[in-house]
């Protein structure tokens, strides 16, 4: 079954940047995060990262400094222990998400936050019919839409592993709003491929891809100060 995860991340003045949780990543990581010009960006990072970490932690029963990660030839993390563990994250404002699937199956994520665009991009990087249906939506539900087929696509591409190496024309997502159902008509792969939105906030459009048919019915949410513990062994007010 997919299981999905959203962590909130709060930037309120005051909250520590927490650059020293950098300590409970590979040091690759942390030199990254450092690096970073924006500390939303490396925060937004940084929290992914450990939110990873701790589902890990939970389902192979392992502490943080047992858990190591390794680069497939695409160049997706792969948990080293059992490469065969199907996890992708995405992150976008104030959310982080992750989806788990079972053993060897493909999954993909994507979270964005629905902001003002020129629906013009979609007529340059979406199928015909895809941008077909979006210009006969109603001018009030068309940005909606527009985020509905932008995060399912990017979800199918992090599924398949494909990145920017798939142009985003050269596959099409069908999304049955009376139906409620979401199919990609695609000739790159035999696989089939199954997809789910949830609301995580009204803000915000989440879709999930997967090789695997089955998914929760609901989003499950983590707390900042509940990784913390896990990956630090201490609650986060003792910081």
């Amino acid at each position: 079954m997919v299981e999905v995860y959203a962590l909130p991340v709060p930037y309120e003045e005051g909250f520590p940047q927490n650059m020293e949780l950098c300590d409970y990543v590979s040091p690759e990581k942390s030199i990254r995060i450092k690096r970073m010009a924006s500390p939303k960006d490396a925060q937004r990072l940084l929290w992914a990262e450990l939110l990873v970490r701790v589902l890990i932690m939970d389902k192979y029963k392992l502490k943080n400094k047992e858990i190591t990660f390794v680069t497939n030839p695409h160049g997706k993390p792969v948990f080293e222990r059992d490469p065969s563990f199907a996890f992708n994250i995405s992150h976008s404002g104030n959310w982080i998400v992750a989806a788990v699937a079972e053993h060897g199956q493909w999954i993909g994520v994507d979270i964005e936050e629905i902001r003002p665009i020129e629906l013009d991009i979609a007529e340059r990087f979406f199928a015909p019919m895809e941008y077909r249906r979006l210009i006969r939506e109603s001018k009030s539900r068309q940005l909606e839409y527009f985020y509905d087929l932008w995060t399912l696509k990017e979800s199918y591409l992090k599924a398949t592993g494909a990145g920017l190496t798939l142009p985003l024309d050269s596959f099409e997502i069908h999304k049955d709003r009376e139906a409620g159902a979401i199919s990609v008509a695609q000739t790159h792969y035999a696989h089939s491929f199954f997809f789910r939105q949830y609301d995580v906030d009204p803000s915000y459009k989440l879709s999930v891809c997967s090789t695997e048919e089955s998914f929760a019915d609901a989003v499950k949410r983590v707390e900042c100060s509940e990784v913390y513990e896990r990956v630090a062994g201490v609650p986060m007010q003792k910081l």
